[in-house]
């Protein structure tokens, strides 16, 4: 299914996934604005810090990349992306 750039915002999390399986990286950046603030807002309530907070938010979104064929449930990105961001705070305090 080829989905247009500008459609992508109304394409579920699971459905981005298999895109980006499939090759389109790009696709990712969605992911990105669709759960930035929120993966950030947990690093932040944890460790206390915007900048060490904007750190954690990186990594997280890097390590989702890097692990998203491993997600098992495709449509619990998002906990799956809070839970990273959790433990990766908790790591650095």
């Amino acid at each position: 299914m080829a989905i247009d750039t500008n459609d992508i915002i109304y394409v579920n999390d699971e459905e981005i996934i298999n895109l980006i399986l499939r090759g389109n990286k790009a696709a990712y950046s969605e992911i990105i604005k669709r759960y930035q603030n929120l993966v950030f807002s947990i690093a932040q309530s944890i460790v206390g810090n915007f900048y060490i907070a904007e750190e954690i938010t990186q990594d997280t979104f890097i390590c989702g990349y890097m692990n998203l064929s491993k997600v098992r449930d495709k449509s619990r990105l998002r906990p799956w992306l809070c839970t990273t961001a959790r433990n990766k705070a908790y790591n650095v305090l």
